[in-house]
């Protein structure tokens, strides 16, 4: 199995012990609040080298501790990668190390353990404002594409320039930044527009199969920038130019895209149920995680976190059965929860209570 042990010293609520994890599903159970999701989020950053939960790397330091560690052995038997990982935060600095060498980008280590989180927030993805879809696709694009992620940065770097001279009213600038501001707007349009398609392939009739239904729920991608060739974006600029002045921001370009979610051409999202809005967001996450596995040709990391409960039972083992093939998964359960009853040989449980795991029945 991928991940064979993780041992934690000073990470959030969870006791500093060695915790061995050597089979391909793993449970944790237990109330609210007493580590389930910790465990899954220190599995994240091995993966990643942060949180899915927090931007400050202090956040996972031990209440009345000066530092944190993860250390973890990965060991991928069909492909005989055997890794020893270590992540170690100390006064707002963060090291991490692979097979002892320290890793200067944290980028290398996405490329080794890909890695999918399914959590309660993922709702924000289907629900939220227009930047909450734009984060999900982007990240997606990221993820399957890293130049995508490059020009995203570059992108908002320029944006950020742009605004500060129309706050500034520094006029002789802004075309430069205008060409700028398209050279990357465009790339971003293209990699979204190609997202979308990626997802439409598959989503419609997943979500059929899953809710059981006759709906198709596709996914529509409309574009703050609809021309296709510079000189027309250009002359967008232009045209918002006395608005954006105004506004002191940049009114026009894909920071103001929007995603909806449609069904017979019209939006599903606002007379959804709230299992049916849990469906999509989960789909979401499940397209993202069978992309993943196909662009890298390594099978990701499940991380469950407790996302399964608004399902009935039909709906929830529809979608089980539908998760695409992973090296790992984690789930996290409340106590009383059915499935967390299922057991074989390739199933490790661990009842958590006050960050400490112990393995059910030792």
């Amino acid at each position: 199995m991928p991940f064979l042990k993780v041992v934690f010293h000073n990470f959030r609520n969870i006791n500093n012990a060695e915790i061995p994890v050597p089979k391909g599903q793993v449970f944790f159970i237990g109330e609210n609040g007493q580590g389930k999701t910790n465990f899954l989020e220190a599995i994240y950053m091995l993966c990643y080298g942060r949180s899915f939960r927090t931007k400050i790397d202090d956040n996972l330091v031990q209440h009345g501790s000066q530092e944190m560690a993860l250390n973890a052995d990965f060991f991928d038997q069909e492909s005989d990668i055997h890794l020893k990982i270590k992540i170690v935060v100390s006064k707002r600095k963060k090291t991490i190390f692979v097979n002892g060498k320290l890793l200067a980008d944290r980028r290398d280590l996405v490329r080794l353990l890909p890695c999918i989180v399914f959590s309660h927030d993922d709702l924000l993805y289907v629900t939220g404002g227009p930047e909450h879809q734009r984060a999900f696709f982007d990240q997606t694009a990221s993820l399957l594409f890293p130049i995508y992620l490059e020009n995203l940065q570059d992108y908002g770097k320029i944006l950020k320039s742009r605004n500060a001279v129309l706050r500034e009213n520094r006029l002789e600038l802004l075309e430069t930044f205008d060409h700028q501001l398209v050279s990357y707007g465009k790339k971003i349009v293209e990699g979204r527009r190609m997202m979308v398609d990626l997802f439409n392939k598959n989503f419609g009739l997943l979500f059929q199969t899953i809710s059981n239904s006759q709906q198709q729920v596709q996914i529509d991608y409309k574009s703050s920038w609809e021309a296709v060739n510079d000189e027309q974006l250009l002359a967008k600029l232009i045209q918002r130019r006395s608005a954006d002045l105004a506004l002191k921001f940049t009114t026009s370009g894909p920071h103001r895209d929007k995603f909806r979610f449609l069904a017979d051409d019209k939006d599903y999202v606002s007379d959804a149920s709230t299992g049916q809005l849990r469906l999509l967001s989960l789909l979401l996450r499940l397209e993202q995680s069978r992309l993943l596995g196909e662009r890298s040709g390594k099978k990701p990391v499940l991380l469950l976190d407790d996302v399964l409960l608004e399902l009935d039972a039909q709906k929830r083992q529809r979608f089980l059965g539908h998760l695409p093939p992973s090296e790992q998964r984690f789930y996290t359960f409340l106590p009383d929860e059915t499935i967390s009853k299922n057991s074989g040989p390739d199933i490790l449980k661990f009842i958590v209570k006050e960050g400490r795991f112990n393995e059910e029945g030792s």
